[in-house]
């Protein structure tokens, strides 16, 4: 009875430690397609940027 009780916090434990980790995981993703969409919308609107401002500066 004592090894089953014991078993089952070891296994809920498991399952928490394993959801935590794919829930930072879950985060970092989240991060960096944050961070990569950011850039490429700075990307794009400096060349827009470019576009409009280098004629009129020739």
């Amino acid at each position: 009875m004592q090894f089953w009780s014991s078993w089952q916090c070891r296994n809920a434990s498991l399952s928490l430690h394993l959801a935590s980790d794919s829930m930072s995981l879950c985060y970092n993703s989240l991060q960096t397609g944050l961070y990569f969409e950011m850039h490429f919308k700075l990307s794009n609107l400096s060349r827009f940027a470019g576009l409009v401002v280098g004629p009129l500066a020739s």
